[in-house]
């Protein structure tokens, strides 16, 4: 590995594995961890396109990306998508609940990787003059055909077809850490922010979990990043941003991220998505969520349960099941302004 420096700080950088599997099967990468701003990154820092477009191609079959195609059939069927949205994970309900506050009918939104475009879609719905871009060619397609003409494909890590237009609101759910150079592309999207905008992003906290922990995000080149909490302040700065970052959950349950007892987090947890052919491994069965009743429930359980006693009792139910979850909000909600 030799004498690198952080990406981010240019701080000491230490290897926490080596030959880490990949999303792709037989693909390796290394773990690399900043002992001074505490980012974790992989090595090399890469992506396909082809891979992304192998998701979205068959994401109602694929784990993660099921739950995705779950939320755009559900917003097709809505009246009132935008509302739907904010149950449907706290990721979209800090955003929505957020441009719903802040934003005017009317006012450009821009989404950064805007996935099959259920949210670009029900922003629409709701008024604003809302567009989805995203690397894949084949969910600008699928989004496109979905909702209409509200989606444009971009390159990887690159807006400069956007230069030009000026967004007020522009807005990434889980996006960030799938980036390659995350400084320069923060300051891709400043030079599109109206003098008045926000960047509004979420991002899996890597602050909620014990220093042992590994890579408790998704396999590479998926995620590319899993940034700290001074690590995302430390971006921010460096692509002149002001930032204002907030701690949450990423889904109606507290405690997204969980783990076997029996597992040990320091070392990888996933298994490749991809099979030995390079064929996408299907799920067995089709993600579906639980009746919208319960899922409002636990929504509120989340919203209004006081902090202090979350915690508490994800330890408790730590102590008397097999899954562990962490006791802290796994995500952050993140506010950047010029």
């Amino acid at each position: 590995m030799g004498d690198l420096s952080c990406p981010l700080c240019s701080g000491n950088v230490s290897l926490r594995f080596q030959e880490h599997p990949g999303y792709v099967y037989g693909k390796k990468y290394e773990i690399r961890s900043c002992g001074d701003c505490c980012v974790s990154y992989v090595w090399p820092l890469y992506v396909e396109q082809k891979d992304y477009d192998a998701i979205y191609g068959d994401a109602e079959h694929t784990a993660g990306y099921d739950k995705y195609h779950a939320i755009s059939r559900r917003i097709l069927a809505s009246e009132r998508p935008l509302e739907v949205m904010k149950v449907l994970g706290d990721e979209y309900a800090y955003v929505v609940t957020r441009l719903q506050s802040l934003a005017k009918k009317g006012d450009q939104v821009l989404e950064v990787g805007c996935g099959l475009g259920y949210l670009t879609y029900a922003l629409h719905v709701a008024g604003y003059d809302a567009t989805g871009v995203d690397v894949s060619e084949i969910s600008v397609n699928r989004a496109t055909q979905t909702y209409g003409p509200y989606y444009k494909r971009i390159g990887l890590d690159d807006l400069s077809e956007l230069d030009g237009k000026r967004f007020r609101f522009i807005v990434l759910t889980e996006v960030i850490e799938h980036v390659m150079e995350p400084v320069a592309f923060l300051n891709s999207l400043k030079r599109l922010l109206a003098d008045d905008g926000m960047i509004l992003l979420t991002t899996p906290n890597k602050s909620a979990f014990p220093p042992e922990a590994l890579w408790m995000t998704d396999a590479p080149p998926i995620h590319l990043w899993w940034f700290s909490e001074r690590s995302m302040s430390l971006l921010a700065e460096r692509a002149g941003l002001r930032c204002n970052l907030f701690r949450g959950y990423v889904s109606d349950n507290p405690g997204y991220h969980y783990w076997n007892r029996t597992d040990d987090i320091s070392k990888p947890m996933f298994v490749p998505a991809f099979d030995v052919e390079g064929r996408l491994m299907k799920n067995s069965e089709p993600f579906e969520f639980h009746d919208l009743d319960r899922s409002v429930l636990k929504h509120l359980y989340v919203k209004y349960l006081p902090d202090f006693l979350k915690a508490p009792l994800i330890r408790l139910q730590n102590m008397v099941v097999e899954t562990r979850k962490t006791e802290k909000p796994c995500t952050m909600f993140v506010e950047l302004k010029s």
